[in-house]
């Protein structure tokens, strides 16, 4: 996300926030990655109990809340560019050029969000079917 961001960072007047929005987005989840490595690593060297260990960090959850925020704005300024922009003559004004590139790429990532949510859901649906059908021949 950081490196299609700052790569293509001027290369979208159509909307200039999506180049923004995958830079930030990137080093955001870098830094909560970061996080989660952090704390796992101080609980493995402290014998307390585990529910000690279980405590979210507070800055965790303000970079989720932000993160969260973020991946909405990202998909308005994503989704409301969708037929509003041209990929072939950076000179022409109306309508906007975006990089194909660049825009496939944010497209293609905020959507692959919701394909992954969706087939999660229909998963765990699944599951839970299949365990009532199961749990009932008792």
């Amino acid at each position: 996300m950081i490196v299609m961001g700052s790569v293509y960072l001027h290369d979208c007047p159509a909307e200039r926030y999506i180049p923004i929005y995958l830079i930030v987005g990137g080093v955001f989840g870098v830094l909560k990655n970061g996080f989660g490595i952090g704390q796992r690593v101080k609980n493995k060297g402290s014998d307390e109990e585990d529910e000690e260990n279980s405590k979210t960090n507070p800055a965790d959850s303000v970079l989720n809340c932000f993160l969260f925020a973020w991946f909405i704005a990202g998909n308005v300024w994503i989704y409301r560019t969708k037929h509003h922009y041209q990929s072939y003559n950076t000179t022409m004004t109306s309508p906007p050029y975006c990089d194909e590139t660049l825009y496939q790429y944010a497209f293609w990532l905020t959507t692959s969000s919701y394909i992954l949510i969706g087939a999660t859901c229909c998963c765990i649906i699944c599951g839970g079917i299949v365990a009532a059908a199961a749990g009932g021949k008792d």
